[in-house]
């Protein structure tokens, strides 16, 4: 983890609502799907805290890094009408990976799902990059409320993807669980990963449990200092701790291990 002023290079709408932050990682140390950084916004005492955001692809021969947020609060607003060029005061990386949660045995597995929603989005498409220069064949399945806040200029042709709306304006209509109990292909030697909404989540893990396969989850929450020592992010857990930071502790979690509301 360092602190670091980077350079705005491109910033870009990419769905109603949504932006994606191109920006030079100036660090060594390299970013790993699931990890996030925060963002001081601008210069004066408002908003007051950093923001934090997932990381949403890296390119290695640029040191380009990117970031996809939504826009829906002052911190974001600000940062949406931001120019390439500008300073950012950037944190990160922040939390663990899905490199460093994923098991051995779940990593050799034949079936890759990554699954996502809302601004859950970003991280799972570095993910299924991820797996794909990692000889896998990840099968993308992204759920919206309607076509317009689908990111389609951020998708990746070459990988396997399906869309979901709720009110069927684009894909398949209906949610990710939806689709993936309509498709008995995905067998029990799957791995689901996801990201987006709790109530997402919580029905991906249940999907997961019913169907035999394994499941890991990263986490949204509001954090505070993104580095642990708020408390402010803990979520309740089925360990002997009971409680974990999602910002230290995670934000990547095998799903057995929260304890869903």
């Amino acid at each position: 983890m360092k602190q670091f002023i980077s350079q705005i290079s491109d910033l870009q709408s990419v769905a109603e609502g949504y932006y994606r932050l191109d920006f030079q990682w100036l660090i060594d140390t390299v970013p790993r799907a699931g990890q996030f950084l925060t963002i001081k916004i601008g210069n004066s005492t408002s908003p007051l805290l950093r923001r934090p955001f997932a990381i949403s692809s890296f390119d290695a021969s640029t040191s380009t890094a990117s970031i996809i947020f939504q826009k829906r609060g002052k911190g974001t607003e600000l940062l949406s009408v931001m120019k390439p060029g500008d300073d950012i005061d950037i944190l990160g990386p922040l939390g663990n990976s899905f490199s460093r949660i994923v098991s051995e045995e779940d990593e050799s597995k034949e079936n890759h799902i990554v699954v996502a929603g809302g601004i859950g989005t970003g991280p799972m498409l570095y993910l299924a990059d991820e797996l794909k220069n990692n000889g896998k064949n990840p099968l993308l399945i992204i759920g919206c409320r309607t076509r317009d806040l689908v990111p389609y200029s951020v998708l990746d042709n070459s990988i396997n993807t399906v869309i979901c709306t709720d009110d069927g304006s684009a894909g398949f209509k209906g949610t990710v669980v939806d689709y993936m109990r309509s498709n008995p292909g995905l067998d029990s030697n799957s791995v689901i990963y996801s990201c987006g909404p709790e109530p997402m989540l919580k029905g991906c893990q249940l999907f997961a449990d019913e169907t035999g396969k394994s499941s890991y989850v990263s986490l949204e929450q509001m954090m505070a200092c993104g580095v642990g020592a708020c408390m402010g992010c803990t979520c309740e857990t089925r360990g002997e701790k009971q409680y974990a930071r999602v910002c230290k502790d995670g934000p990547v979690f095998a799903g057995g291990e929260i304890k869903w509301t």
